[in-house]
């Protein structure tokens, strides 16, 4: 089964870090996760777009 076609979709979804070492650490983790072939990643942003200045 190939992407194109499975039900099914595998992603992950992240809050944008408040601080360099938290986005120092999510890239890390990002690189690790990659790893697992999801078919995306997200990134959530707070209310009215609150939070995407670091996204």
């Amino acid at each position: 089964m190939t992407k194109e076609n499975k039900a099914d979709l595998f992603s992950f979804e992240f809050y944008p870090p408040k601080t360099l070492e938290g986005a120092k650490n999510l890239e890390k983790v990002h690189q690790e996760l990659a790893q697992l072939n999801p078919d995306f990643f997200s990134v959530t942003f707070g209310a009215g777009g609150s939070t995407r200045d670091n996204t």
